[in-house]
């Protein structure tokens, strides 16, 4: 084994442990059992992460790698070169590989920015450009809250559901 890792490189050896990782503390057929019948939504992703003792986002990528729920998990942060804009960085997702999610805007206005400034959830949808058509997705945020920005919320999370679906996602408890 040990001559096996010396032959990776440091990224495919991080990748291997975090697969090893990911698989000893989210077991695949385990996963697939309790995501089974429940919304891609921010409430069952929390549900499913405390069961498995893991965070939100470790639990966003395992479920977006094995492709159980059909949706995008993102992370919103104001944008430092542009006012009143939010700009997204795709967690994790199992949505079309040609639809690009990381580096999306949002003006203040819109969903994020109410649930940044007023730290409370909030819905709404984003229109983005796939395969030569103007799509819409539907966004729940909900604020993060962790030390920064107005009353503690340093960014806002979203799951994004899939195109022209009926929106799933219910308030997190």
């Amino acid at each position: 084994m040990g001559a096996f890792l010396n032959e990776l490189s440091p990224e495919e050896e991080e990748r291997l442990c975090e697969a090893t990782a990911a698989e000893l503390l989210m077991p695949e057929e385990f996963i697939r059992d309790h995501a089974k019948g429940r919304k891609a939504c921010l409430s069952e992703l929390r549900q499913l992460a405390e069961l498995f003792n893991v965070s939100i986002v470790a639990m966003a990528i395992r479920i977006a790698e094995l492709r159980v729920w059909e949706f995008a998990y993102l992370e919103w942060f104001p944008s430092r070169h542009m006012r009143d804009v939010f700009q997204a960085h795709c967690v994790a997702s199992s949505l079309p590989r040609d639809l690009r999610l990381d580096g999306e805007k949002m003006r203040s206005g819109e969903c994020v920015g109410q649930s940044y400034q007023k730290g409370m959830p909030a819905q709404g949808s984003i229109a983005v450009r796939y395969r030569n058509r103007k799509r819409r997705l539907n966004v729940d945020c909900y604020p993060s809250i962790l030390g920064r920005g107005r009353r503690g919320v340093r960014s806002v999370v979203s799951p994004v559901s899939p195109f022209n679906k009926a929106r799933q996602h219910a308030p997190p408890e």
